[in-house]
């Protein structure tokens, strides 16, 4: 009777194993494309945002792709059909919300690529860029000294 239980009990695990990598991959093949498809919706962006950020180091790799090249972030995951544009300020938008993840993320993988935007001719991203360095890192004189290498 105990070796039956013993091996019911293995079964069970090995289903809940199995049934945790499918939904993994129904996450990052349906979930995360449909919630960056709905960034692109000024009124399901920022319940859209919020689901994102919970799969939390997960995402960070699209944060930073949305970062640099967020049409080919977005067509890449299937979230952005070929025909489909975005508009300044959409695109915009959704790069300083991205910022804002990252640091709520507290992505350092994100330092290099606030660095470049710092070069941007977009001043509210350049401004974003600033405010993300100096809540990522570590002291003033250390996001004064990376600012000074890329200006």
């Amino acid at each position: 009777m105990e070796s039956e239980l013993l091996a019911e009990n293995q079964r069970l695990r090995q289903r809940v194993e199995e049934l945790e990598r499918q939904l993994e991959e129904w996450k990052r093949k349906f979930v995360i494309p449909m919630l960056l498809q709905r960034l692109l919706s000024p009124t399901h962006r920022d319940a859209a945002f919020e689901q994102l950020l919970s799969f939390r180091d997960e995402v960070v790799p699209i944060l930073l792709g949305l970062l640099e090249k967020p049409l080919k972030t977005l067509k890449e995951t299937g979230a952005l059909i070929e025909r489909e544009a975005l508009t300044s300020d959409l695109y915009e938008g959704l790069r300083l919300q991205v910022i804002e993840g990252l640091v709520r993320l507290r992505s350092k993988e994100a330092l290099k690529p606030l660095l470049k935007l710092l070069k941007s001719p977009n001043s509210r991203l350049r401004l974003k860029a600033l405010w993300a360095l100096g809540k990522l890192g570590k002291s003033s004189n250390e996001v004064i000294s990376q600012i000074a290498q890329v200006l």
